[in-house]
């Protein structure tokens, strides 16, 4: 009997709970650190608006950018939009537009273009571009998810 597949599938399983379990420490630190602060002195938190860390730049490391390459490396191999939008959107702690984040991805791609982390492989599907020399002769993706 061929256990490939389950073994693929329960490894990525074990990435996923993985980002799971880092989501979920990322989010009780910021209770954390909402309970110890003076309430009174925390500004009011508006709908949708994200909590500033000191030192931390826009680009930070919670970046769209930053976190797909931070999820590809950990996965290992080309993923698709619609899986990287969802663990980026698990990493994040909020729901990930998908045309936001692929246009976001796009833009990086270009305005860096060999100095991007990033790369396009076909539509839809990205790689860290420091496999550029392996994604070129991979066969089509099917399955991810």
């Amino acid at each position: 009997m061929k256990t490939t597949r389950l073994k693929a599938a329960l490894a990525d399983l074990v990435q996923e709970r993985q980002l799971l379990a880092e989501a979920i420490s990322a989010l009780e630190a910021v209770l954390r650190r909402l309970e110890d602060s003076d309430t009174d002195s925390l500004p009011a938190i508006q709908r949708g608006a994200r909590l500033s860390v000191p030192g931390e730049s826009r680009h930070s490391s919670n970046s769209y950018v930053r976190l797909t390459v931070r999820v590809l490396g950990e996965f290992g191999k080309p993923m698709n939009v619609k899986d990287l939008t969802y663990r980026v959107g698990i990493l994040r702690g909020e729901q990930v537009d998908r045309r936001s984040y692929e246009a976001t991805l796009a833009k990086h791609i270009k305005r860096l273009k060999s100095r991007s982390e990033l790369e396009r492989v076909r539509p839809g599907v990205y790689a860290l571009s420091s496999w550029a020399d392996t994604t070129k002769t991979l066969p089509a993706l099917s399955g991810i998810s």
